[in-house]
């Protein structure tokens, strides 16, 4: 009977070491899922977003090299991967007024990826980041720069319509369509101004002024310069 007892201990003692070799493990996959999981999404993501950037950097470049002919056309694209894309005309995301000599030139086109809270926009020959928190960063700088007294603008205006979201692909076939390039050479007194509106202005503005200009009234800069040329592009792009 002694000896019996002893062999139930043994065995009641091997199931609670069992039970509790398979708690640990449970409790380990939880820990995994809990910790791990959020880590995995959030490396998922900034991978995600790393490609749509290096993407649209590589739109920029394509459309620069149909709007100087350097190519009849050019096909682009990209994959969706759960977020929206939008090209369009909206002067709510962006809007930018040349002013000189008594003469407006404005565009109001872009393009935009949205995923989650992070957006990616093709604006006027330049690429953005807008992250969560709400603050932006410039990822490739448009074409407005200052020589000396010489300021040169160029205005992207894209012709097309395209909105799409899910998991599927763009595909984008930029084609050119024409060129307009007007020089001034501003009377004294009126200066160069460009005026900026849309969701982006804040990271436009730090551009324009790391160029010289200087900010007025609102989101008004302006500059001093005696010879400007505003190159308009119109290029066309269809899903």
């Amino acid at each position: 009977m002694r000896h019996s007892l002893l062999r139930s201990d043994s065995a009641v003692s091997e199931v609670v070491g069992n039970l509790l070799i398979f708690s640990i493990v449970i409790t380990s996959i939880g820990l995994v899922f809990v910790v791990g999981g959020p880590i995995v999404n959030s490396a998922e993501d900034s991978a995600k977003l790393d490609y749509i950037t290096s993407t649209f950097v590589i739109i920029q470049s394509d459309i620069i090299r149909v709007a100087y002919n350097q190519a009849p056309f050019q096909n682009s694209g990209l994959k969706l991967g759960g977020g929206s894309f939008a090209l369009g005309t909206n002067s709510n995301i962006t809007n930018i007024t040349v002013q000189v000599n008594n003469t407006n030139f404005s565009c109001s086109d872009y393009i935009e990826y949205t995923y989650k809270d992070s957006r990616i926009a093709y604006i006027n020959g330049g690429v953005y980041h807008r992250y969560p928190s709400g603050t932006a960063s410039m990822i490739s700088a448009p074409r407005v720069y200052v020589l000396q007294n010489m300021t040169y603008i160029s205005l992207y205006h894209l012709l097309g319509n395209i909105s799409m979201g899910g998991m599927g692909n763009v595909g984008l076939s930029i084609s050119y369509n024409s060129t307009q390039v007007d020089t001034f050479y501003p009377v004294a007194g009126q200066n160069l101004t460009i005026a900026l509106g849309g969701d982006y202005t804040d990271v436009q503005g730090r551009y324009l002024e790391d160029q010289g200009f200087v900010r007025t009234i609102g989101t008004n800069y302006s500059i001093y310069a005696d010879h400007v040329t505003v190159s308009q592009y119109f290029v066309t792009i269809a899903d």
